[in-house]
C-alpha cells in the first residue's frame, strides 16, 4: 500500500545532439495508499542532505514558507495520498 520512488536527475543517460550531458532536477515520490496516514523514512544523505516538499495532493495549497525535510528523517503522508519532494542543491 506505501512505496517510495527516487528520481535521480544526474541519471539521464541519454546525450544531448553535441554529447553534452543531460541532468534535471531530482525527486522523492511518496505514495501511500492505505487508508490510514502513514509515516515514511526519507533516504540518507547520499541521495540529497534535504528535501523541499513541491506537492502534496493531501493539501492542495502549497506551505508558506515551504517545508524542508532533513535526510533520514521521517514525514507523514496522509491516507490515499503523494507526497512530491525535489532535492535542494
Amino acid at each position: 500500500n506505501a512505496l517510495t520512488l527516487f528520481v535521480n536527475g544526474e541519471g539521464i543517460k541519454e546525450r544531448g545532439r553535441y554529447g553534452q550531458r543531460h541532468v534535471d532536477d531530482s525527486f522523492l515520490l511518496c505514495f501511500n495508499g492505505h487508508h490510514e496516514s502513514l509515516r515514511f523514512t526519507l533516504p540518507p544523505a547520499e541521495y540529497g542532505e534535504k528535501w523541499q516538499v513541491v506537492f502534496d495532493t493531501a493539501h492542495m495549497e502549497p506551505a508558506e514558507p515551504a517545508l524542508t525535510v532533513a535526510a533520514g528523517a521521517t514525514t507523514t503522508v496522509a491516507e490515499r495520498s503523494l507526497l512530491v519532494l525535489d532535492r535542494e542543491v
